[in-house]
């Protein structure tokens, strides 16, 4: 059995969560941290990876019940509950979210924390429905200010899925200047009127510096 206290401390799930950030670890790892210990024939890893390959990804571990959790090697009473509890607990916490009214201030506010310290250019999707409620808020892209581009195809397909009306587009400039650069006003522009071909409507585009956000479809910078 190969025995994660073996493994290179870096690649170590607890450690590496330490070290690097717990959004640095995979799925495996973060199931791995969940089950916590493994037994005499596997590691807690590798029942992470049984339970992955066995449910053929982590999308599908919320459909399983405690029984079913049951049925796979290594997965035992408490384990099991942990699995359960984590996603109830995401159920939860996304009831409470989608009840929110979003705006642009409730997102600057979001936002700000998320980007704050942030090395890297992330962009994000937001989708509410006509009554402003939030339905859906996914990371799309991780890049650099000149390389980062947001995909119509991937957008389209996240709006059909959740029925959306209206979406924002959030991304930051680790550089620390919100200004929008050209390629951010052509996607911009671009976007806005492919979706519109789909009923959804662009309420606006954040850039995020520093200390401030730049708004592109207000043309103006709010601090």
């Amino acid at each position: 059995m190969a025995r994660i206290k073996d493994l290179p401390l870096n690649e170590r799930p607890r450690e590496k969560a330490l070290l690097f950030g717990i959004d640095k670890l995979s799925n495996a790892e973060l199931l791995a941290l969940l089950i916590s210990s493994g037994n005499k024939k596997m590691s807690s890893l590798e029942i992470a990876n049984n339970l992955l390959v066995k449910t053929s990804g982590i999308e599908n571990l919320k459909y399983l019940t405690l029984d079913e959790l049951l049925e796979i090697e290594g997965i035992n009473k408490a384990k099991a509950l942990n699995i359960l509890s984590i996603f109830e607990i995401a159920k939860r916490a996304y009831v409470e979210v989608k009840r929110k009214k979003i705006d642009i201030n409730y997102l600057i506010k979001y936002f700000k924390s998320i980007y704050q310290n942030e090395k890297q250019e992330k962009s994000f999707l937001v989708l509410v429905n006509n009554k402003d409620e939030l339905l859906f808020i996914k990371e799309l892209f991780i890049g650099n200010e000149n390389s980062l581009a947001f995909s119509s195809r991937v957008i389209i397909s996240y709006i059909v899925k959740y029925d959306a009306k209206k979406y924002y587009l959030v991304h930051n400039h680790p550089s620390g200047n919100p200004l929008p650069s050209q390629n951010d006003l052509l996607t911009t522009s671009s976007l806005e009127l492919i979706t519109l071909g789909i009923s959804c409507s662009l309420v606006d585009h954040l850039v995020f510096g520093k200390d401030s956000c730049y708004s592109i479809i207000q043309k103006k910078e709010i601090k």
